[in-house]
């Protein structure tokens, strides 16, 4: 899996231009962020784009509204099934 996957998968995606914002934003901040790889105050490295890349388009690809308004609320995962936690 690369992002050339998760980006053609992005631009099949019909919405309204978040989803491809998101991944752009991802591929951006692994190539701006690469030279902090080893510093401390760098949270997400390497290879944790790509996962965050994966996790953008499954979350738009998934069942429900693609965009959670109103996240705080039960009322708003009411139109969303729960997925099987990653098996590492």
């Amino acid at each position: 899996d690369s992002w050339n996957e998760i980006i053609k998968r992005v631009i099949e995606h019909e919405d309204d231009g978040h989803a491809s914002k998101l991944v752009r934003a991802l591929k951006n901040g692994e190539q701006i962020c690469k030279p902090y790889n080893d510093d401390p105050g760098f949270r997400i490295k390497k290879d944790m784009w790509l996962k965050l890349g994966h996790m953008a388009i499954d979350s738009v690809e998934d069942t429900g509204e693609p965009w959670v308004r109103s996240a705080g609320f039960d009322e708003a995962w009411e139109k969303y099934q729960d997925r099987p936690k990653a098996q590492l």
